[in-house]
This record gives structure tokens, sequence and C-alpha cells, in this order.
């Protein structure tokens, strides 16, 4: 009888344990995120450190030009040129404002079409208090030999929201990452509670997704990461 029990004991051992690597193999499969060895990434560094980038961009064998110039006023950063061309497309993209009160965080290049050529995203802090501060995102297409590019919304659209008292703030990063063997794009806005900006609820993360039609992100998915 001892026998007996210990046979199914040692057999309700090994089932659940092969219960529970499926489970953890299931769920590590499902949130399986990791980092993208992505050349913007460098490229936005040297833009940073240096305010000028010569690299392939689009990957077509010919250098690209990226400059940033700034301006000091009234003790204040500003930038006073910025200038985006891909060599063999017409026009160059360059912000029309000047001086603009921001200064460059960083380039990010993702296939929102999946036409197997990747849009180049632009993200700048705009210098607003509270929270993560304000962010302007561009967005520039390559399409028939041309470079286009304008303004997007700094907001995702679609996600609801856990509770009516929070409030939250526009994008204040993008990053791409690997899930489960296919890229994808996220984006970073600061929730805030009843008491103010300084009542940090966390961060709401979004996959997300362009809406062309309302000039927008869409959110595929969002949750909250609570911060340190």
């Amino acid at each position: 009888m001892k026998q007996r029990n210990l046979y199914i004991l040692t057999v309700s051992a090994v089932i659940m344990a092969f219960l529970s690597g499926c489970q953890s193999k299931q769920f590590s499969s499902e949130n399986e995120t990791a980092q993208i060895d992505d050349p913007a990434a460098e490229w936005s560094r040297i833009l940073q450190n240096d305010g000028i980038l010569n690299a392939d961009i689009n990957g077509d064998g010919q250098d690209d030009l990226v400059k940033i110039t700034y301006i000091e006023l009234e003790g204040s950063r500003y930038i006073e040129a910025f200038e985006l061309s891909l060599a063999g497309l017409e026009h160059t993209f360059k912000i029309e404002e000047n001086p603009y009160d921001a200064s460059f965080v960083k380039m990010l290049l993702y296939d929102f079409d999946k036409d197997n050529t990747d849009e180049i995203m632009l993200l700048f802090d705009t210098h607003g208090g509270g929270g993560e501060g304000t962010h302007d995102l561009y967005m520039l297409r390559q399409d028939s030999g041309k470079l286009t590019g304008k303004k997007i919304s700094p907001y995702v659209e679609d996600f609801e929201y856990e509770d009516s008292s929070w409030t939250i703030d526009g994008i204040y990063d993008i990053e791409k990452v690997l899930q489960d063997g296919e890229e994808k794009l996220l984006a970073y806005q600061y929730v805030w509670g009843a008491e103010g900006h300084s009542d940090a609820v966390g961060n709401m993360v979004s996959e997300v997704s362009f809406r062309k039609e309302s000039n927008s992100f869409s959110a595929e998915k969002s949750w909250i990461e609570n911060r340190e």
C-alpha cells in the first residue's frame, strides 16, 4: 500500500510539474518582449551630441543628412533650424517654426503601413512643465520619390480609462520592441490622479498603430506601469 501511495504521489508531482511548465511557457510566450538593436538609437545619440548626422537612413546605400542648429535667446536654448534630407528624394523636411522652443530627443524607424519602407519618427521635448513634460511628434514618409512630413497628435486614441479621476498627458516617449518575433511600437504617457501632476499613477504604455484619417496613434492594447 505504501508503495502504491508513493507511486501515486510521484505521478501526481510529475503531472503538476508538467502543467506548471506549460503554463509558464505560455505566459512567457504571450508576454515576451525584447529590445531591438536599432541603428536609429545610435543616430539619435550622434544628433544629440554633434547636431549633424551623415548615415544611410533609408537603406538605399547613400548617405542621408540630418542637421540641427541651436540658438541662445534670453538664456534659453532654442532650435534655430532642423533639416532632414534623403539622398535621391525630392524635398528636404524642415521644422518651419523658428525659433523652435524644443530640443531633439530621438529618431525612430518603423514600418506602419507594412509596405517594406520605414516611416521616420522624430520626437522633440518642447520644455513644458509637469509630469514628463510636453513633446512634439513628427512622421516623415517616403512616397513616389518624395519625402513628406507632418506633426502628428501626441495623444493615443482608443484606450479605456480604468479610473475616471485619471488624467493622461501626451506621449513623452516611443520605443520599438520585439514581441513574439514581431516588431511593435510602444507609446508612453504619464498618468496622474485627482490631486494634480504630483499625484503620479504611473505610465500608460500602449502598443499602437497609426491611424491616417485622424493623424494619430491608436491603441491596440494598453496597460499601466507603476512609477518607481
